[in-house]
């Protein structure tokens, strides 16, 4: 290395410490820190707050709010139209309605949101939904739809 060259790497006196990330004691940091500022320091008025997160409660389904997603709208619109006897997979439902791949998601709307046929829906190898097997497998054979051993034949 010539003279008065720094090697690469070292800082100014020769300490290169800060670039590995450690710091001189007492040396100040480097940057701008931010601060997050409210619009009054004072807070809202007393007694407007929401409840402290021990006095908050989870809402059942019923009390959650009714406004759906463009996804929800699609799904229920999809089993809506299924007509008595008709047996389809979640991945069906989920590509009729326009989202491909979205099975589980079919899964999560049909246990969130009442009202739809959701005995008409079963896993893609046939099996009925786990957990309901017994009330899915009345309700399809009402519909003059075999179940056997738990899943509805292909066919």
């Amino acid at each position: 290395m010539r003279p008065g060259r720094r090697a690469p790497g070292a800082g100014r006196g020769g300490d290169h410490r800060a670039d590995h990330g450690q710091r001189r004691p007492g040396a100040a940091r480097r940057g701008r820190r931010t601060q997050l500022r409210r619009a009054d320091p004072a807070g809202p008025p007393r007694g407007t707050r929401g409840p402290r997160s021990s006095e908050r409660r989870v809402l059942t389904i019923a009390e959650r709010p009714t406004t759906r997603t463009p996804f929800e709208l699609a799904v229920a619109e999809v089993l809506d139209a299924l007509r008595s006897g008709e047996v389809v997979t979640y991945g069906e439902v989920a590509a009729e309605a326009g989202h491909p791949g979205a099975h589980r998601a079919v899964g999560r709307f049909l246990r969130d949101h009442g009202g739809h046929h959701w005995w008409r829906v079963v896993t893609a190898s046939g099996r009925l939904v786990p957990g309901n097997e017994v009330e899915q497998a009345r309700l399809l054979a009402a519909e003059g739809i075999r179940v056997v051993d738990g899943r509805v034949p292909n066919g």
